[in-house]
């Protein structure tokens, strides 16, 4: 396919497509040359790779260096390479590697943003889940410990009505 073993950006670019395929971050193209035998092979290979092979981390290492930082939206150090006017033919052969590897990328951190996503809603709802629990027993505790109100009601109760019939018996006697 491609002599990667002088070259920094079909180096990084194959190398980061086979830190994918074989979800190993020291994984390198050399060692791996037998999953790009041929074209059928790689498609094979690129369409077995799973949405969160690489830690989160990783890919937006990855990402950074190919798209740019937050600092630098104009591009990566990849792309400013593979764009350049000097430079540009000598990169046609690895351009669709590069693009898959973007795509596979932005595929990877949206799955890893989709996951943390679930997790905190998971998470969010057994928080909620936990809140209505203790809400109840709080609401137990408080018509538990309500007594007071029906103390005040017989308080008043025989002051209104049995302390009078009392005060009467006593007169009489």
């Amino acid at each position: 396919m491609y002599n990667s073993s002088n070259d920094k950006v079909a180096k990084f670019v194959l190398d980061s497509l086979t830190q994918f395929m074989v979800n190993d971050t020291k994984a390198s193209f050399e060692q791996n040359k037998k999953l790009f035998a041929n074209v059928e092979e790689m498609q094979l290979n690129i369409r077995a790779i799973k949405d969160t092979a690489l830690s989160y981390k990783i890919v937006e290492g990855i990402m950074i260096k190919i798209s740019g930082s937050a600092d630098n939206v104009k591009g990566g150090e990849m792309t400013d390479l593979i764009c350049d006017d000097k430079t540009v033919k000598q990169y046609l052969d690895v351009f669709p590697a590069f693009k898959t590897l973007s795509k596979l990328c932005h595929w990877s951190m949206n799955a890893h943003k989709d996951n943390y996503a679930e997790v905190k809603v998971k998470n969010l709802t057994q928080a909620i889940i936990d809140k209505e629990n203790a809400k109840g027993k709080n609401d137990k505790v408080i018509a538990a410990l309500n007594f007071s109100a029906q103390i005040e009601e017989q308080i008043k109760l025989l002051t209104d009505q049995e302390k009078p019939q009392i005060d009467s018996k006593k007169s009489k006697i």
